[in-house]
């Protein structure tokens, strides 16, 4: 499912309800760390937005390792606006990703793959883009298919040659296939896959992980985003979460991402002491 992002023009930017991820990936053999990875997507011009005052000071640091950014160029294009690679830089967001950096939170640069249509050559100028012009080597592919495996292995791949350290797809539901951990190449290790986008609460409570993503505790993450709720109603989510090995954890309200939820500060300090 798609939603609308603003970016640098009034064009309908693509969305879809956003994964969460962090540090690179690893696996684990006990009990796995909980990280947050923050999709926000502010309206126009976004670069100012307070919020990402917000998640730079959120303490304690280091509990958010990833915000996934995402705008236009300022004649429209982007990869969240028209599905294409950006024709010039944005000089306005440089300085909200150099200060995400300096308070320890990775930008992560936003694709989206159309699930699996967006030809792998345009993804792969995105990316090349991400790093030459804004110097972000965390990257997140939105609208990934769950049938495809060597599409998005021959991206991680591509991706982690050039520079990227951590590369993130967005299904946003199960994958039957181990395939997508790309066993036996230089992205091992630095996927992670975000197995259930959603709202929280009863529908979450019911979701399971496949059993093969067992073996990897640290490559999955979850994002909900379910308007009207608590702080309680966050917290039990987050311990299915943890219950289930999810690495990545994040609940907002807001199904466009477009603000953070009023508990953010305490979603943060409850995933610190988890």
């Amino acid at each position: 499912m798609k939603t609308p992002v603003l970016g640098a023009c009034a064009a309908t930017a693509i969305g879809f309800l956003l994964a969460l991820t962090g540090a690179p990936a690893t696996v684990a053999s006990a009990a796995t760390e909980v990280h947050m990875t923050v999709p926000f997507y502010p309206a126009y011009p976004g670069y100012n937005n307070s919020g990402w005052t917000e998640i730079e000071k959120a303490t304690p640091a280091g509990t958010i390792s990833n915000a996934i950014v995402n705008f236009c160029d300022p004649n429209g294009y982007g990869p969240g606006c028209d599905n294409m690679p950006w024709k010039t830089k944005n000089t306005l967001w440089p300085p909200t990703i150099k200060a995400l950096k300096t308070a320890g939170v990775n930008p992560m640069g936003y694709t989206w793959s159309n699930y699996d249509k967006t030809p792998i050559a345009t993804v792969e100028k995105e990316i090349l883009d991400w790093l030459n012009w804004y110097s972000v080597k965390h990257i997140f592919v939105d609208g990934a298919s769950t049938s495809d495996a060597t599409y998005y292995c021959d991206l991680a791949v591509y991706a982690i040659n050039h520079g990227v350290t951590q590369f993130e797809i967005n299904p946003g539901t199960n994958i039957s296939s181990s395939k997508y951990e790309c066993a036996g190449t230089v992205a091992a290790g630095k996927v992670v896959i975000d197995s259930y986008e959603g709202q929280g609460g009863s529908a979450f409570s019911a979701w399971t992980p496949p059993a093969w993503m067992k073996s990897y505790p640290g490559d999955l993450a979850i994002t909900l985003a379910t308007p009207g709720q608590t702080t309680a109603g966050m917290e039990t989510d987050l311990s299915h979460a943890e219950a289930e090995g999810v690495a990545y954890f994040y609940e907002g309200t807001d199904t466009l991402y477009a603000s953070l939820p009023a508990f953010f500060d305490q979603e943060v300090t409850a995933l610190a002491g988890s």
